[in-house]
């Protein structure tokens, strides 16, 4: 059986798009902040993201999705956990949101990478 991918419906109001671009900073600045986050998962992963650059091998698709699946919804999870001190650490933030911000991320590296603001 073939599934359709569905595409994000639309903002009603101009209050849920303020709303969603107040929640992805948020999100965004916690992982920033989070000093754990930052040595233990952001450090490596631009290491590795400098080597594939310096090969000629970066992917911007697979960059975004392994910052979603290896920064974004691990931190939005501790976050969630210790905001409701829920043992599950279902995040606060939709998939919608995490998606934007590692996309937000991701940019935000590609252009370090370009412009060789990283060090090696």
């Amino acid at each position: 059986m073939i599934y359709k991918k569905r595409k994000a419906k639309p903002f009603k109001s101009e209050w849920n798009k303020q709303n969603f671009e107040s929640s992805i900073n948020e999100l965004d600045i916690m992982i920033d902040n989070d000093y754990d986050t930052y040595k233990q998962r952001i450090v490596p992963l631009q290491k590795n993201y400098q080597k594939k650059w310096d090969k000629g091998r970066f992917d911007f698709a697979k960059a975004e999705k392994g910052i979603f699946n290896l920064i974004v919804t691990p931190t939005a999870r501790k976050v969630s956990k210790e905001a409701r001190a829920n043992q599950w650490g279902t995040p606060i933030w939709g998939v919608r949101e995490r998606k934007a911000v590692a996309k937000r991320i991701t940019r935000k590296w590609r252009d370090d990478l370009v412009s060789n603001n990283w060090s090696k």
